[in-house]
């Protein structure tokens, strides 16, 4: 059981590149989608070269490497949250009429579309140790689990408060960021029982979450633009970083087949975009020392953002003149 943490001091640390950093990460593309308000949802999948988008009232696939369009999935509203199975090859996005569709990622085809609530969805999440599909219900502060060979719902819980987003571990355990409590709430995946909250200590409204499975850190990004890293084992947030205006997306490379020339200390590295517009990357020295490697302007208003572990690079969503475009982003 995992009891409230009272903590008693944060370490904190400034965001200041490393002298020697990496090279900064810049714009190097450009893939138009058309006519279109923000993205719900977005993932790549890197072996099958594709970009998943999920955005106004439809799913969108994009071929990784060209920016193609290879298919469209029309929803039942508006989206709002994406989530892969690999094993089954099945896609799940959530949207604002409360459904929950089922999308054949072969086929590029709907399968089913299931009515969870009457109220908005949000977030979705794979789970690969319970092999479930959890989905947020942001009217009700609910988490429901969903058989992915089915579409169905299996269970719910309510969590309260004001849901933004959720991410498994792998080993068992679900994150849930409750916004208006300043808290992460942990769940048992199996049962969905929950098992007690993490405080994100100076970070205040959190709205995006990632966690790095093997030194199971998890990665905080608030509204008032702390980048908060706590030890997902026992809740501690050990780590708080000044970001900017609101974190809203991040991602997690370990790869190390492109580590800066001449470092031998390279461990891997965390990205996140910040809603004034940044691209940040955070190093790994240790598992307990992370510093800030690099900071950059990409677009203002970003929400999102996906990575490309084939190519090391990344995606994140933008509108630019009442178009929404991918924004191909790499050092």
């Amino acid at each position: 059981m995992i009891r409230p943490l009272i903590i008693a001091f944060v370490v904190a640390a400034l965001l200041r590149p490393l002298a020697g950093a990496e090279p900064a990460y810049h714009v190097v593309g450009r893939y138009d989608l058309g006519a279109g308000g923000e993205s719900g949802g977005l993932r790549v999948d890197a072996d099958a070269r594709r970009i998943y988008v999920a955005h106004d009232n439809r799913l969108e696939v994009i071929d990784a490497d060209s920016g193609k369009k290879v298919g469209a999935i029309p929803l039942s509203g508006q989206a709002r949250g994406l989530a892969l199975v690999a094993e089954s090859k099945r896609g799940f996005c959530s949207d604002d009429t409360g459904a929950l569709s089922t999308i054949d990622l072969e086929k590029l085809q709907l399968i089913k579309t299931v009515k969870l609530s009457g109220q908005p969805l949000g977030a979705v999440e794979y789970d690969p140790a319970s092999k479930h599909v959890f989905v947020v219900g942001t009217g009700d502060g609910s988490l429901s689990a969903i058989d992915p060979a089915t579409g169905e719902k299996l269970s719910a819980v309510t969590l309260g408060g004001k849901l933004t987003q959720i991410v498994a571990n792998g080993y068992g355990w679900l994150f849930a960021a409750i916004q208006d409590q300043n808290l992460i709430r942990v769940v048992e995946t199996a049962s969905l029982k929950p098992l007690g909250d993490f405080p994100t200590g100076a970070g205040r409204n959190p709205l995006s979450l990632a966690i790095e499975p093997i030194t199971k850190r998890l990665f905080v990004g608030c509204a008032n633009g702390k980048f908060v890293i706590i030890d997902s084992d026992i809740g501690f947030p050990f780590i708080t970083l000044s970001a900017g205006t609101g974190v809203s997306g991040i991602v997690c490379d370990r790869s190390e087949q492109t580590p800066p020339k001449g470092d031998p200390k390279w461990k891997g590295r965390v990205l996140f975009v910040s809603e004034d517009g940044a691209l940040s990357v955070v190093r790994m020295i240790s598992p307990v020392k992370w510093v800030l490697n690099g900071s950059t302007t990409v677009t203002p208003g970003a929400h999102a953002i996906a990575f490309d572990a084939k190519t090391n690079r990344a995606f994140i969503p933008a509108v630019e003149g009442g178009t929404l475009k991918l924004l191909v982003v790499g050092p």
